[in-house]
């Protein structure tokens, strides 16, 4: 019984420690992988700051056009090296809104006009002022397919929507009222009292 019991607790000890050791290893993974998600989606640092950016519109078609634009700031007002849009892989140049604006430190916009075909895009930006880089975190985009129906295609639709949920209403109604109809035509056939005593009377 003595060994028994030893075993037991031995077994239990061994199995308390793997658990231990499990813990610890996915604490672990999941710290590292937190801090590299920070290190990829910064979107600020000491000294350089980068908004998450807009694009507009943020659903369309293929024969919108869509602007991207962000806003870069600097505490130390140092120029960026580059602005970059990263969509679907594919990084393009941004442009300053204004040429002649240089104050970094109250914030600069630069943007950038795309043609898109159907889809779903995956986008960000990322800049660098030359002593530090930074990413913003990713956006989506959806491009639908042209839209082939004209305004009176739309006005059609919905007449004959319309038509498809008052047609069994009406004729709902006219059946209520015709079967209404049925039941009191029986109490309207039948004599009353009065004239039943009058017949009576003068026999």
């Amino acid at each position: 019984m003595g060994l028994r019991n030893g075993r037991m607790r031995n077994g239990r000890i061994k199995s308390n420690i793997s658990r231990c050791h499990w813990y610890q290893g996915t604490f672990f993974l999941v710290v590292i992988i937190l801090l590299l998600n920070i290190g990829i989606t910064n979107e600020s640092s000491a000294t350089l700051t980068i908004p998450r950016g807009s694009v507009t519109p943020t659903v369309g078609s293929p024969d919108d056009t869509y602007v991207f634009l962000v806003t870069y700031k600097d505490s130390e007002n140092i120029p960026p090296k580059y602005i970059r849009l990263v969509i679907d892989d594919k990084a393009y140049d941004l442009a300053a809104v204004s040429g002649g604006d240089d104050n970094y430190t109250a914030g600069k916009d630069y943007m950038i006009k795309l043609e898109l075909k159907e889809g779903i895009y995956v986008y960000y930006f990322e800049t660098s002022n030359g002593k530090e880089n930074i990413t913003t975190a990713a956006s989506t985009i959806r491009v639908r397919a042209d839209s082939k129906y004209t305004h009176m295609d739309v006005v059609y639709g919905l007449l004959f929507s319309t038509a498809i949920i008052l047609i069994p209403i009406s004729y709902t109604i006219y059946l209520l009222r015709k079967i209404v109809k049925q039941k009191t035509k029986p109490m309207d056939n039948l004599p009353s009292q009065e004239t039943s005593h009058k017949g009576k009377n003068k026999k």
